[in-house]
């Protein structure tokens, strides 16, 4: 899962309060989390997933989860997640 920083914080003139991970995004590193600016236990995060019918047979599950993980280990796509403030949450 991912959590992510909205890049409009970055471009337009707005003031960003907070943001809503749980940790400081890596991308605005001044800018403090809802928890640190006084609701404590608030996190609020994206979640992106890639399902399939059930009944998938079990090789073409296992052959999809190679490919999407390999995508998401590759150089490209880690650079482009950075870009967009996103970062791997567990």
């Amino acid at each position: 899962m991912f959590a992510t920083v909205s890049i409009v914080a970055v471009i337009q003139p707005l003031p960003a309060l907070a943001t809503g991970g749980a940790q400081r995004s890596p991308i605005l590193p001044d800018l403090p989390t809802i928890d640190e600016a006084g609701l404590p236990g608030y996190v609020a995060a994206d979640w992106w997933g890639i399902v399939a019918p059930a009944g998938t047979p079990q090789p073409i599950v296992d052959k999809l989860h190679d490919a999407i993980e390999e995508v998401l280990r590759s150089a490209d796509t880690m650079k482009y997640l950075d870009q967009q403030g996103a970062a791997p949450c567990t």
